[in-house]
């Protein structure tokens, strides 16, 4: 928290929009984002970028790469119809629980006793370069729009031939990093 203040109290990050909740008595409040420095939950380090929470997957003096995870709801709702077509009743009945906007009508006791008949709730991961003080896509094209310039993409372009960048693979990520320094 800021000022050095730290809390300790049962967390979580909420996948719909990657925000940070927090129990207070029996309460669920979602914490202001703005006094958060940063989250350890176990070994694992989250902190608040542009009003969501990223885990720090890479952390060096050059940068950091950082990963956001959100729900993948859309993919729920569209799963399932004939044919490919979209089947939103067939859907929803996958789901246990979806709450949104704070909305939530269903009856916790059925909940509770249909909670093994729900689906894994897909999950969407976003990484992202964080260098001086900016939070850049981490895909070709996202660190290319950053860079703007042709002599820096040209040179971008080179590095990323000459370390054979894997995108799709969080630890080759790093190298990314080095072209930064």
């Amino acid at each position: 928290m800021e000022g050095g203040k730290t809390l300790t109290k049962p967390v979580n990050i909420h996948i719909l929009e990657s925000k940070l909740q927090y129990i207070e008595g029996e309460n669920i409040i979602e914490a202001n984002l703005k006094d958060v420095v940063m989250l350890k939950i176990g070994q694992e380090k989250y902190i608040p970028i542009k009003g969501q929470m990223m885990k720090i997957i890479i952390e060096n003096e050059k940068g950091m790469i950082a990963l956001m995870i959100l729900g993948n709801f859309e993919a729920v709702v569209e799963e399932g119809g004939a044919y490919g077509s979209s089947s939103n009743t067939l859907a929803t009945m996958k789901l246990s629980s979806i709450d949104i906007g704070g909305k939530n009508i269903m009856n916790h006791m059925e909940l509770k006793a249909n909670r093994d008949l729900g689906k894994s709730l897909p999950l969407i991961f976003k990484y992202f370069v964080v260098v001086d003080g900016n939070t850049i896509p981490a895909t070709r094209k996202g660190i290319e729009e950053y860079l703007q310039t042709p002599e820096k993409i040209k040179l971008f372009r080179k590095f990323i031939k000459t370390n054979k960048i894997n995108w799709n693979k969080p630890d080759n990520l790093n190298k990314i990093l080095d072209f930064f320094a």
